[in-house]
């Protein structure tokens, strides 16, 4: 079983995402799984171009280290996402990431992958953060079991640190589980809307700019399927 942990954090190993996602790591360790944590500040992944070229031909034209970390992701079974929330929302090192992954959004790549995430905030905007974390997961195939967030002002600083730490035990265990045991869960609502919209708009542009796209859904059995739909299966 191998996870991976995601870190958007610019402040690499002093932050507090950082500290989370160690500890998770440190726990799935203990249960025998083998981990990696991978420092988006660390690697050079450049801004998207919005070219279109990744989905028209296949091949983003820039050259960087985002085939790495997809590849990691696609040979993981377990994938953790962990990003402060800066202004409502994740860092520019998670954004990046994610935006990069935007042709996986109209060919999910990720079934049988399982996801968690962490957000470390100063208050405000943590679990919308740690949402559109997990939902970026899981539009991308994969099923996620839970967040955790921590509110900390300082590094490892946390507000009720044993809390916190007790909670991201839990949601390692909880990983750990579902990779090892295959759990299903049904699909959330956020989910199958948008994968009923991306499925209209692949069927709308099917014979131009999203054929390849069309091509994977069709091998996939997904455009004849009826909502809600599944592309965990």
């Amino acid at each position: 079983m191998r996870i991976i942990a995601i870190c958007g954090s610019p402040h690499k190993r002093t932050g507090n995402t950082y500290r989370m996602l160690e500890r998770m790591l440190e726990y799935l360790d203990n249960l025998g799984a083998q981990t990696e944590m991978i420092n988006l500040c660390e690697l050079e992944i450049k801004f998207c171009l919005s070219c279109a070229k990744c989905v028209t031909k296949g091949v983003c034209p820039l050259d960087d280290d985002i085939i790495t970390v997809q590849k990691k992701m696609k040979e993981a079974s377990g994938i953790i996402l962990g990003s402060p929330c800066y202004v409502l929302s994740v860092s520019a090192q998670m954004k990046v990431l994610i935006d990069r992954c935007w042709p996986w959004m109209h060919s999910p790549c990720l079934q049988e992958k399982y996801g968690a995430c962490v957000c470390p905030s100063a208050g405000i905007g943590d679990m919308e953060t740690a949402y559109y974390m997990n939902f970026f997961l899981r539009v991308l195939g994969a099923q996620t079991v839970g967040e955790v967030c921590g509110l900390a002002s300082l590094p490892g600083k946390f507000l009720e640190k044993d809390i916190v730490w007790k909670e991201l035990d839990e949601l390692a265990k909880k990983l750990y589980t579902a990779i090892k045991e295959k759990r299903r869960y049904p699909r959330a609502n956020d989910c199958i809307q948008f994968q009923r919209g991306m499925r209209d708009l692949i069927l709308y542009y099917k014979d131009t700019v999203f054929s390849k796209d069309y091509n994977h859904w069709k091998s996939h059995g997904w455009i004849e399927q009826t909502f809600d739909l599944d592309i965990t299966k």
